[in-house]
């Protein structure tokens, strides 16, 4: 008889918003994709390098190692898999296109827009690697992780990436194999806290009253716009726009001389560019945006695990404050003193606290929601940069260069996501995502061409 699951600890409610959402197909996965740069090869085999590095990984998080299982379907909890089979969570594939001959990637575009279509079953671990090898450029590789929102927020890759990088560098200093393991079998070190466990969520009073008066009472504001109504098919759109070095850094400049951020830079932006885009009937834009928590956990190490640590905030942006011809930095500033504030808070009044108070997630939360208006214009998701260090001799070290972050649009979610990351390679990559029922491709690409010509402008 072979081995069964082993059961672990019941979902915490951040776990169980997100594992809900992807049993009812709301919502499918994260990505974080990076490409690699390696030592000449010297006649080693790829697949078996890779495969050695992803046992220490896996060794290293337990969430690689962990499924949910929705006996109660207002009760899940985690369960460990007997064994991880490498052949299934590990894809290799070859470019059909050179990399320096594709400066939009495309070809990764296609693969992304695949993945996060595609949802995890009850039998395998929540994570894939997708290797995308370079025939024209052997020392290096894409690398797409993919993987379940419960067990890991958008910092969870970075974190992957981080240990992976590490872990094939010391493979590569290591002899090759002839042979190479591809059923692992998990460590039993328990699943890491749950953010209400190492986070205090307290709900005002006065928050509670709006909340469960929006919730009830309150109609759509006509002037909102939001996309087309919720609907119950999801079917997500992914392309990446690459901001250059060059000019990336010196958006950085700009901002810090405006005495704002990328990500409230980013905020004002893209809520200005929709406004030019929408009818002029439509006057507001509601932006959501994430951070991550675990500047506040008790536990120091957590800043290096896999987890589900994330808290929501939000804004309101009308049309009048946003108008004109020049760029206004001073709505930005605003945005930056906001997301201090909102940060000051830490746990309070946020939507991940009133999780608690529901037990029917699907009955309650998700359901209510179809065929009417969607709340939420457009969200930000930005992990900053990523950062390694690097050793005297370059050519001993396996570096990570372009980095891209990417995530699935949810059923009753913003109209467009937009998620950011910047890599080895200083490079600012904006993904966005959306729904073609939701809005047009050619709506997305229009903002898409704003959001780029309107940087290299404000970069000059």
């Amino acid at each position: 008889m072979s081995a069964q699951p082993t059961k672990l600890r019941p979902l915490g409610n951040l776990e169980r918003y997100h594992a809900t959402r992807h049993k009812l197909r709301l919502y499918t996965t994260i990505g974080l994709t990076a490409t690699y740069r390696l030592p000449p090869a010297n006649g080693r085999s790829l697949r078996h390098d890779i495969y050695r590095a992803c046992e220490v990984v896996v060794q290293q998080h337990p969430s690689l190692s962990a499924n949910v299982v929705f006996e109660d379907p207002n009760k899940p909890y985690f369960v460990r898999l007997p064994e991880i089979d490498l052949d299934k969570c590990v894809l290799f594939q070859c470019r059909q296109t050179a990399l320096s001959e594709s400066p939009g990637d495309l070809e990764l575009d296609e693969l992304l827009q695949k993945h996060h279509n595609t949802y995890f079953d009850s039998s395998a671990p929540l994570w894939k690697l997708c290797v995308l090898e370079n025939p024209s450029s052997p020392e290096t590789f894409t690398a797409v992780l993919i993987y379940h929102h419960a067990i890991g927020d958008g910092t969870s890759g970075k974190v992957f990436h981080a240990t992976f990088a590490q872990a094939l560098e010391q493979v590569l200093k290591a002899p090759p194999h002839s042979e190479v393991k591809t059923i692992l079998t998990p460590s039993h070190d328990p699943l890491l806290p749950i953010l209400e466990d190492e986070l205090d969520l307290p709900l005002s009073t006065w928050f509670l009253v709006k909340e469960l008066y929006k919730s009830k009472f309150s109609s759509h504001k006509h002037s909102l716009w939001a996309g087309a109504p919720v609907h119950g098919t999801l079917a997500n759109r992914i392309k990446h726009l690459v901001v250059p070095e060059p000019t990336a850094t010196k958006l950085r400049k700009t901002c810090s001389a405006n005495d704002t951020t990328i990500t409230t830079f980013l905020q004002i932006l893209v809520a200005r560019l929709l406004f030019k885009q929408v009818d002029p009937e439509f006057t507001q834009i509601n932006f959501q945006g994430s951070m991550s928590a675990r500047r506040w956990m008790s536990n120091p190490a957590i800043e290096n695990l896999m987890g589900d640590w994330v808290l929501d905030y939000s804004e309101g942006y009308s049309r009048i404050a946003l108008e004109g011809e020049a760029f206004p930095w001073h709505q930005a500033k605003a945005a930056k003193k906001s997301l201090i504030d909102s940060l000051a808070s830490k746990g309070k009044n946020r939507g991940v606290g009133l999780l608690r108070l529901v037990s029917d997630l699907e009955k309650d939360v998700f359901r209510p929601q179809f065929d009417k208006p969607r709340r939420d214009s457009f969200e930000i998701s930005n992990l900053g940069a990523f950062k390694t260090e690097k050793s005297r001799d370059s050519s001993e070290v396996v570096s990570i260069e372009r980095m891209v972050f990417s995530q699935s649009t949810c059923v009753d979610g913003a109209a467009i996501v937009l998620s950011t990351i910047s890599g080895g390679d200083n490079c600012l990559i904006l993904t966005f995502s959306w729904q073609d029922s939701v809005v047009e491709a050619s709506f997305v690409e229009s903002l898409m061409n704003g959001v780029e010509q309107e940087i290299t402008r404000l970069s000059s």
